[in-house]
């Protein structure tokens, strides 16, 4: 299928979002509502194949395919990435549908996508400096031992040792930057702190219009990627933090403007402009929902990883984890991309509006335990994300100057950072500059850890660790990763579903160090997180946690091994039978390797699997669609045998007819069938096809055939099928066109949806989700 996610005006997304409200807890009887994504209409990112020359490609391709022009967005002239994304502009007559059939078939196009829109990431800000001198800005009391942070991850060891990142350069794809502030080295361009980077939007920004990118990242309207330049390399200042990599050159790569949003091409574009400038490690917080690895975006930074260049992205921030498992954001989500979760601060800066001084509490109920908002895992192919974790609750940095200086905010968006100044000391420690390698050390050398639940705010009151699927494997420990001597082949393991279940596997533990070492083997069990509501189809806003525990069985259970010794472990496992099959219980935990003289940490392996089968979970909220009219916003159900006047296509004006006067049961000219759908977990595939119910007496039309998902039809409509989709919602209009380019003749017709659940065989009938529209009919009208 060459195009990933093919889509015309056909398509349109509602404005609406969600916001959950903190606190209140969905049940099953109060269903948690569809995300609706936005796109940019008319917009789209082509990738051609490669070796194509991408200037020669953008210019010859308006007019091989026939359209009016095309409108140059961004362009992606990059060893990894040869593509462009445009504005298309239609000739009299043409159709969008038609156009993007004509670009798909042409030889140089690879891939097509719809250009999403993306929310600017808000700073959830507990405290600024704004209206205070910066002379009264000073630390009354530090945290004993040192900066929290660096002292919850080991970073300060290693500062310790001298390790400072020291001239490698870290790219930041973000909201821009206040150079000028005097602790992020009050300058930009060569010899300063800010050293590199660019605005590929420029001012105002949206997406509905071309970008004005120039050669500044300066931005004092948001804060956030400001915030998180500090957290990797601010300079020592009277508040008494620093950042984790103090030795690093950072640049700033802005994909946002100060209006509200940008685009999927914008942060592809900063992206690879990062890469191509010669960063040694790129970071982003930022990122959409998704639980699949096959979306653009996290395709692209998963070649920036393959091509050398660790990566770092932000799981992302759900309150209360309000998408609940399987919510991972992209490019996070992507093949080799290092997904960074959250864990809450030792100690919460606080500010003392009397005396204008920063000062720090311990932090006794929260800290050290997994951030509530950190968004859950893992893939909906079952491989463990978000990867490992790092403080992004309650962090203090820097904001702009206008913005008060200094401010405490939480998110994955300030772990994210953190981890990418972890990578560059680690990068500079070992030497390695090797992607795999590094998030193996980071991996098995992390910390599991505890979750709270945000509805009490206080710690779950069980014995047992937080969820693989919440935290990864832990919270970082860079300095043992830096030491670590044992070479694990396997980074994590997944057990998959009951029905398709790795009984048994086997990871390979090698000695790269120069003495002998000796380890018991043990197993760490989490608990295990529920997906959907019991006897339900709806996913749990917030998974229910439960002591229920895999069994696992490990052979050998001690072993030592010689300098350059390698050895195999058996892992078996049997999946928690003391669980409610029906809410699709996600297992995990964690096998330690626990080295007996005490001189090191012990090792960890993450694993994840599914108590229960994932196709029998319903993907398709079929009970809750129906047919309606595009010109009615309340979305009536439409009594069966409603006609619709729909224009008739200049191919076939004949069909043509007077406009009948509207009734109940036809409606007027300009209405045209909607059909909603709602996915309640993510499907690999959804099709909308049309089944002819009575030909036009006059015009038979084409006969039907049999689609392979046990029905007969006349095939997909216009722009579909869809593949790789998240839970949400969305709205297709169709106008009559079907994807061959043929247009459906007048008749009585009824629209059929499938998704694919998952794991599910696509020829096997059984595996798909189907809604059946009631009947209605077309009637074609004259044009004008």
């Amino acid at each position: 299928m060459k195009s990933a996610w093919a889509i015309s005006t056909a398509i349109i997304a509602n404005l609406a979002g969600l916001d959950f409200a903190l606190g209140k807890k969905l049940s099953q009887d109060e269903p948690q509502q569809p995300y609706q994504q936005q796109y940019i209409p008319g917009a789209y990112i082509v990738e051609f194949e490669d070796g194509q020359d991408v200037g020669a490609a953008i210019s010859s391709l308006a007019r091989r395919s026939n359209v009016a022009g095309l409108t140059q967005r961004f362009q992606f002239d990059s060893t990894l990435f040869k593509g462009a994304s445009f504005n298309l502009e239609l000739s009299p007559g043409d159709r969008e549908g038609d156009a993007l059939q004509r670009f798909g078939a042409l030889p140089e196009v690879k891939n097509i996508w719809p250009v999403e829109v993306v929310p600017t990431p808000k700073l959830n800000i507990s405290w600024t400096g704004e209206g205070l001198a910066t002379s009264l800005l000073q630390r009354r009391q530090v945290g004993a031992g040192g900066y929290s942070p660096h002292v919850m991850t080991q970073v300060d060891k290693l500062h310790e040792e001298g390790v400072t990142g020291k001239n490698f350069r870290i790219g930041i794809v973000d909201t821009g930057i206040d150079y000028t502030h005097p602790v992020l080295g009050g300058c930009f361009g060569p010899g300063c702190l800010v050293e590199f980077g660019a605005d590929l939007v420029g001012e105002g920004y949206d997406g509905s219009q071309p970008p004005n990118p120039d050669d500044d990242p300066f931005e004092n309207c948001n804060g956030h990627g400001t915030h998180v330049a500090g957290i990797i390399a601010a300079l020592e200042n009277p508040l008494g933090f620093f950042g984790a990599a103090p030795g690093a050159k950072i640049g700033m790569y802005r994909a946002f403007s100060c209006a509200d949003g940008t685009t999927m091409d914008a942060l592809m574009a900063a992206t690879v402009k990062a890469f191509e400038d010669g960063s040694d490690i790129i970071t982003g917080s930022v990122g959409q929902s998704s639980g699949w690895a096959d979306h653009p975006f996290a395709h692209l930074v998963s070649r920036i990883v393959a091509a050398g260049v660790p990566c770092t992205f932000a799981a992302g921030n759900e309150i209360g984890g309000t998408e609940g498992l399987f919510s991972v954001s992209s490019p996070s989500v992507g093949d080799g991309v290092l997904s960074v979760s959250s864990f809450e601060n030792t100690y919460m800066p606080t500010y003392d509006p009397n005396t204008g001084k920063a000062s720090e509490v311990i932090n006794t109920q929260t800290g050290g335990y997994i951030s509530s908002f950190t968004s859950w895992g893992p893939t909906f192919d079952l491989k463990v994300k978000p990867d490992v974790g790092a403080p992004g609750g309650n962090i203090l940095s820097t904001l702009p100057l206008a913005m008060g200086a200094y401010g405490v905010a939480s998110g994955t968006s300030m772990a994210c950072p953190l981890m990418a100044s972890i990578v560059a000391l680690l990068m500079e420690k070992r030497g390695t500059r090797d992607p795999a390698l590094i998030t193996r050390l980071l991996v098995r050398t992390a910390k599991p850890g505890h979750a709270f639940d945000i509805w009490t705010g206080r710690p779950i009151p069980y014995s047992q660790l937080g969820p693989v699927p919440q935290q990864g494997a832990g919270l970082v420990q860079a300095y043992d990763a830096a030491v670590s001597t044992v070479e694990i082949d396997a980074m994590r393991l997944s057990f998959n579903d009951t029905e398709n279940a790795l009984r048994e596997a086997v990871v390979t533990v090698r000695n790269d160090g120069k003495t002998s070492v000796s380890y018991v083997l043990d197993h760490l069990p989490a608990m295990t997180a529920e997906t959907i509501w019991s006897k339900s189809i709806y996913k749990q806003s917030s998974p229910t946690l439960s002591e229920s525990y895999a069994k696992i069985v490990l052979t050998p259970n001690e072993l030592t091994l010689q300098p350059g010794e390698e050895a195999q472990i058996s892992v078996s496992v049997t999946a928690p039978v003391d669980v409610d099959v029906s809410t699709l219980p996600i297992y995990s935990g964690w096998i330690f390797l626990n080295e007996t003289a005490g001189a090191a940490a012990p090792l960890v392996l993450p694993y994840v699997g599914a108590a229960g089968a994932m196709k029998n979970a319903t993907v398709m909220a079929s009970s809750r669609l129906w047919l309606t009219r595009s010109d009615n916003w309340l979305r009536p159900m439409l009594a069966n045998d409603t006609i619709f006047q729909l224009p008739a296509p200049e191919s076939n004006p004949e069909w043509g007819k007077e406009p009948l006067e509207a009734t109940g049961s036809v409606l007027p000219v300009g209405a045209y069938p909607l059909q909603n759908i709602w996915l309640v977990m993510g499907s690999s595939e959804v099709h909308i096809q049309i089944q002819r119910v009575k030909p036009s007496c006059s015009i038979p039309g084409p006969s039907q055939s049999d689609n392979g998902f046990g029905d007969v039809t006349l095939g997909e409509i216009d722009a579909y099928p869809w593949t790789f989709l998240r839970v949400g919602s969305w709205d297709t209009i169709w106008d009559g066109l079907m994807a061959d380019g043929s247009w459906v003749a007048p008749g009585r017709y009824r629209i059929i949806a499938y998704a694919l659940r998952t794991f599910g065989d696509r020829h096997n009938p059984g595996d798909w989700d189907k809604f059946v529209s009631t009947d209605f009919g077309i009637r074609y009208v004259k044009s004008g």
